[in-house]
């Protein structure tokens, strides 16, 4: 899929977009019966690009697109720079006047969020959780992560699929 300028009758675009980085990419009804193929075209155009078409509910001037997984990671990485504001429109679209914290805040607010959640989501409340429907430990990955400035590991657990149904010889 190429990615392309955008048609007359468009949005009209915010005037500090150069029009160079303007590029019409639809992720609802642009992505064909091969969604795959379309992403992957995005690969064949610039990095990041503004979009007029709006990606997500409310009004507004379009989007921008980024392509590449790295820069995706930076932005997803630096919340002060990029906002998450956006993520609230959808409640506000079904009437609600409240957004959806702490998805739709941006810091310092989504840091006090962050800090009560956190508690809650634990490694060994995790573990306790997945205890209780059943599943047991089997084995743990040692420091195979680096979260808050240290090694952490990461438990494995499983459940088994035994089942008091009689396995079908034939499906």
């Amino acid at each position: 899929m190429t990615v392309q300028s955008p048609t007359e009758g468009s949005t009209p675009l915010p005037a500090h977009i150069p029009a160079e980085l303007v590029r019409t990419f639809d992720f609802h009804s642009g992505l064909g019966d091969r969604p795959q193929e379309a992403i992957a075209g995005l690969l064949e155009g610039p990095r990041i690009f503004f979009s007029p078409v709006r990606h997500t509910f409310g009004g507004g001037p379009g989007a921008w697109v980024v392509s590449r997984a790295e820069d995706v990671r930076f932005v997803l990485g630096h919340p002060a720079k990029f906002s998450s504001v956006v993520q609230g429109e959808f409640m506000h679209a079904i009437g609600e006047k409240t957004g959806i914290p702490p998805l739709d805040s941006d810091p310092p607010m989504h840091g006090h969020y962050r800090s009560v959640v956190s508690a809650l989501f634990s490694a060994r409340r995790m573990v306790a959780l997945h205890a209780a429907f059943g599943f047991a430990p089997v084995g743990v990955l040692r420091a195979i992560g680096f979260k808050h400035g240290r090694w952490v590991d990461t438990v494995l657990m499983q459940r088994g699929l035994e089942s008091r149904a009689p396995i079908p010889s034939a499906v």
